[in-house]
This record gives C-alpha cells, structure tokens and sequence, in this order.
C-alpha cells in the first residue's frame, strides 16, 4: 500500500516514505519473493497475518478515522 507522490504532498508524509512509489503489482511481486524465501509454513504465515494487520491498520475512511475491521481476529480499533 504505498501513497501516490499527491497524496504524499497533500498528508504531508512526502519525504517520510522512500522515494520510489511502486504500483501495485509492484509490491505484490515484492510480497510474492518474501514469501517464497520462508520455508517454514509458520515464518510465511506469520509474514502474512503482518501484511493483513498492516493493511487493516492503514484502512482510513475519508475523514481520517481508523476504520475497524472484522477481517482481523482480535482486530480493536484505537478510539
């Protein structure tokens, strides 16, 4: 989930992130070659549950609230 150079502008976050925006197939190929360097199944189901739990937590409606899911077991939104 990387933000465009816009939305970097615009959430003041430009220059906090690294440089390089990937697309989105970018990042699925980088997450696909992570995965595939565990060969232990708990290392890559580890790995996983942390991308889920990253993307939860980056879920932002429009008017900046954390949004909560209930895709995540033991999921509970910040107040």
């Amino acid at each position: 989930m990387s933000f465009t150079i816009e939305e970097r502008q615009t959430l003041g976050i430009h220059g906090l992130l690294p440089a390089k925006v990937k697309s989105q197939d970018e990042q699925v190929q980088h997450c696909k070659l992570s995965i595939e360097r565990y060969e232990n199944p708990l290392n890559k189901y580890i790995y996983l549950m942390g991308l889920l739990i990253l993307s939860v937590s980056n879920e932002v409606d429009r008017e900046g609230e954390r949004t909560p899911s209930s895709t995540v077991p033991g999921y509970e939104a910040k107040p």
